[in-house]
Order: structure tokens, then sequence, then C-alpha cells
């Protein structure tokens, strides 16, 4: 379940390699799974032909000693085999709100940096394009329907 939720909300987020590996991942472990089957069908024509030997996105969950989850993150291999950040990575407060949302693509913050305080405002926005910060906004006027 979690590969098809992965899945499905790169595709939200337009990240469609990021995408078909999870839902790939989603079918391998479940091939009955349907939402993953369709979600795959509906990207495939924009693909136009499917990644080559995408790998499965791992995923990494570390929980705080109340067992509510801490962080979970999306991970890939680098060429040289160590483990980067690539799609999403979301950390938790202990009360189980979304603490920070943060986009990566191989190990370099690409998208969106969200942070929220334990009562679930949204504090800050930052946007990076490969690395740079490009917009960064604070507490003040933030709306998240303008995101």
């Amino acid at each position: 379940m979690a590969q098809q939720l992965f899945g499905q909300v790169m595709v939200r987020r337009a990240r469609l390699e990021i995408a078909f590996g999870s839902l790939m991942q989603a079918l391998r472990l479940n091939p009955e799974n349907m939402a993953a089957k369709q979600t795959l069908t509906q990207i495939s024509p924009i693909l136009k032909k499917a990644p080559q030997n995408p790998e499965p996105l791992r995923t990494l969950l570390e929980v705080y000693p109340s067992r509510a989850p801490r962080k979970l993150v999306q991970l890939r291999h680098d060429t040289s085999g160590r483990s980067i950040p690539h799609g999403i990575e979301v950390e938790f407060h202990e009360n189980g709100r979304v603490k920070r949302l943060m986009d990566y693509d191989h190990g370099v913050r690409d998208g969106l940096d969200m942070t929220w305080d334990a009562d679930g405002r949204l504090c800050s926005v930052v946007v990076y394009i490969q690395g740079l910060a490009v917009s960064n906004q604070s507490k003040t006027g933030i709306k998240e329907e303008d995101i």
C-alpha cells in the first residue's frame, strides 16, 4: 500500500519516473493492486515508454520511542551504491502531524520544502530548483491553497 500511495503522490507532483518505480513495486508485492494498475495505465502514454530497469524506491521509516513515525524517506542508490533521498521525505511531530515535507531528486532538493508547527499551522515554504532556493516564504502570508 505504501508503494502505491507514494506512486500516486508522485504522479500528482509530476514526478512520473519515481511514480513508475513505486507503482511497479506495488504490483510486484501485490499483483492484484487495481489502483496501481490504473495509475500505471494513466501515466504510460505520458512516459511514452517504460524507464529502463526502473529501480524500485526503498522506503526508510524512523520512529520515536513511542513508536509514532518520526521520518519517512524514499531512497534510491546513486552510482557509487550509496542510499540517497529520491522522491519525498516527510518528518512528523510525535503527535502525528506532519512537521516537514521535502522533495528530492537524486539526493538534491528539487521542489518544495515545507514546515508545519505541532498544531498543523504552515510555517514556511521554500522552493528549490536543483538544490538552489528560488523562493522562500515565512509564516506571514502563507496560504496552503497558494502552494
